[in-house]
């Protein structure tokens, strides 16, 4: 189900951020990404710690549930899980534009697409 969901952002992140590398320093938008990527990754960590309580406190509510019946997870726990794969997904697309640019900048152009494939 997130494949699906985030699948358009990975195409569209690219084409709206192919301008920004274009300069005279192509990493500046992936170092830029890089902090941002790093409190995404502490952020689902505090996603994963909080699920636990989710989940115990679903488990709880359904003791007056009939048994084999499994209670659902609050839809607001999706929807932030949704959201923060989003903002982490842009956060990559972010610094691998701006690795490819690079990539592109310093390769012989005799060579083509190459050194995109072998750095990386």
């Amino acid at each position: 189900l997130m494949a699906v969901i985030l699948s358009p952002v990975g195409i569209l992140c690219p084409a709206f951020l192919g301008r920004y590398p274009a300069g005279p320093r192509p990493l500046s938008l992936g170092i830029g990404a890089s902090p941002f990527r790093l409190a995404i990754s502490a952020l689902f960590a505090l996603i994963v710690y909080a699920g636990v309580d989710v989940a115990t406190g679903v488990a709880t509510a359904a003791q007056e549930l009939p048994d084999g019946a499994s209670p659902p997870i609050p839809w607001a726990f999706y929807a932030v899980v949704v959201f923060v794969s989003v903002l982490h997904q842009v956060a990559s697309n972010s610094m691998f534009v701006s690795q490819m640019a690079f990539y592109a900048r310093v390769s012989d152009p005799a060579v083509g697409g190459t050194y995109m494939t072998l750095l990386n």
